[in-house]
């Protein structure tokens, strides 16, 4: 609190909370949290997925009707501003960032932190996710040898691992040795979908790891691919 009066106010919320059984240290009811309190709350629910922290920093700058999107209060969030959000995104990443912020509307519903979600009037939705086109773009004989021809050193051996694996490249930065064994082992903390997974490792890429392990020194490399 900086006064006082401040001080009040904070000690009537923490009685309302222990009143109602709640953590005053949480988002509560009666606090009016904007949307960038809302996500970090959802975030830090227990038992739940944390937010990802990119996605939180893209939804939450985006500007909505001259204010970043995470300054308004989550109760005065509509529909309209939903889809004035959506135009500004990309259609893919749009869609993700609506889908986390409907399961976040959700969560705060059911937690009385606001009275409603815009993503519904009464029980139909208001709000869908757009129609994704399914990637077809493939390499076309020769393009893997002309890409691999340009490729030298550490961005080579980086080019060979996306191309055998399939990998992102944020995934393959922070590959670590100790991941590394009969196939790649990626943890929830490193994958897009928050799942963790294995990667079959082909000839082609043991031969790059393989070279890549040991320095000319003879020493271990810390990092796998950087």
């Amino acid at each position: 609190p900086v006064d006082f009066a401040d001080a009040k106010a904070e000690a009537r919320r923490a009685i309302v909370a222990w009143k109602d059984g709640r953590d005053a240290r949480e988002l509560l009811p009666t606090d009016a949290p904007t949307l960038a309190s809302v996500l970090d709350g959802y975030g830090q629910r227990p038992h739940g997925s944390p937010v990802d922290k990119y996605q939180k920093k893209q939804i939450v700058k985006t500007v909505v009707n001259g204010r970043k999107f995470g300054d308004w209060r989550a109760a005065e969030i509509t529909r309209d501003m939903l889809e004035a959000f959506r135009r500004q995104r990309p259609t893919v990443a749009g869609n993700r960032d609506l889908a986390l912020l409907r399961a976040m509307f959700n969560w705060a519903v059911l937690g009385g932190l606001v009275p409603a979600t815009p993503f519904k009037v009464g029980t139909v939705a208001a709000v869908k996710l757009a129609r994704e086109e399914a990637r077809t773009r493939r390499l076309q004989p020769g393009e893997e040898d002309r890409l691999l021809a340009q490729a030298q050193g550490l961005l080579r051996d980086l080019v060979i691992a996306a191309l055998e694996t399939g990998c992102r490249l944020g995934e393959l930065l922070s590959l670590q040795w100790d991941q590394v064994r009969d196939d790649l082992f990626l943890p929830a903390g490193k994958t897009k979908a928050k799942k963790p997974r294995r990667v079959p490792v082909s000839s082609v890429l043991r031969a790059v790891l393989g070279a890549r392990r040991l320095d000319p020194a003879g020493e271990a490399l810390p990092p796998v691919l950087v």
